[in-house]
This record gives structure tokens, C-alpha cells and sequence, in this order.
């Protein structure tokens, strides 16, 4: 009877979704930062919330310093829904967050698709992924839409915010006239 192999670190893909939303986090806080200032209430979040998320990520191995980070970024998400400031905070973070997250897998399907059109066979193939235009593509493909995406989605969520009205009815009014 065949076992399948046990890799010795089961949660390497948690680790990998950490690595990536504390990347994401690092951008949002200096786009924020540059944006709103550091006295903003989201590039504030964005940096408590990434540096906990960092030290997670590189201190794995300190039971520690992983349970300290992991109890305080569950306070620090609880007590951003205190005040309505906190609240509209959070609720940019999330959705920035979530454009992101969006975009990277759109970004990580892009390049299999280029792949399985431009060279026809299983989409395995160790030649095909070696390829230098496959691997260009998805390099340009993966470090332009995932933050155009992230940026496109902090300045409609900050409009709208400012505005107390959602994104598209001004132009949806613009348009009826």
C-alpha cells in the first residue's frame, strides 16, 4: 500500500498566506502613509497590523513571540470596530485586502493561460514552465496588475468614505442628466 510522503512543515501555505498579507499590508501602509499621512487611521492599522504579521512570518519558530503576536493582532482587528473611524479603517483594509488577494490570483492564472495557449500540451510540462516569455509574463504580470488592482481599489474606497456615498453614484447621476 502506497503512503503519501509527510512533509515535515504542514503549514507552509499558511505561511505563505501570512507572507503575502503582510506584503500587502506593507504596501497599504506606505501608499496610505504617502497619501493620507502618517497620523492616518488606516496607515496606522496597516502598520500595526503588518509589523505583527512580520514578526509571525520570521519568528515561526518562538512559541513565544508567534502566540504574543497571534493574541495581539486578534485584540487590534477587535478594537478597530470600536469607533466609526476605526470602523471605516478597517472596512478600507479589508477591501483592499480582498482586491488584492483578487488580483494576485488573477495574476497567477494569467501566465497558465498564456502558457497553455502559446504552447499547446499538458499544463506540467517542466520545458514549458522553464519558457523565458511564460516566466516574463507572469514576472510583469504579477508586479503590475496586483498593485494597480490594490491602488485602484484604496483611492474608490477612500472617495467614497470622503463622500459618505457610494463610488459610482456620482457617476451614475452625471449620467442621467
Amino acid at each position: 500500500m502506497l503512503r503519501r510522503p509527510v512533509h515535515p512543515y504542514p503549514w507552509r501555505n499558511a505561511w505563505a498566506i501570512l507572507f503575502v498579507a503582510g506584503s500587502f499590508l506593507w504596501f497599504i501602509f506606505v501608499y496610505a502613509a504617502i497619501r493620507g499621512g502618517v497620523r492616518d487611521r488606516l496607515a496606522q492599522l496597516a502598520l500595526a497590523l503588518a509589523g505583527l504579521i512580520t514578526a509571525m512570518v520570521y519568528c515561526w519558530w518562538q512559541p513565544a513571540v508567534l502566540a504574543v503576536c497571534a493574541i495581539l493582532s486578534i485584540c487590534l482587528v477587535a478594537a478597530s470596530v470600536v469607533s466609526r473611524e476605526q470602523r471605516r479603517a478597517a472596512l478600507v483594509l479589508l477591501v483592499v485586502m480582498m482586491a488584492g488577494f483578487g488580483g494576485l490570483m488573477l495574476t497567477l492564472g494569467l501566465p497558465a493561460l498564456y502558457q497553455h495557449l502559446d504552447f499547446a500540451g499538458p499544463m506540467g510540462n517542466a520545458e514549458m514552465q522553464k519558457h523565458p516569455a511564460a516566466l516574463w509574463t507572469a514576472f510583469c504580470v504579477l508586479f503590475l496588475m496586483t498593485p494597480s488592482v490594490m491602488t485602484i481599489a484604496f483611492s474608490r474606497m477612500q472617495n467614497w468614505l470622503r463622500r459618505n456615498s457610494p463610488p459610482d453614484m456620482e457617476t451614475s447621476r452625471r449620467s442621467l442628466s
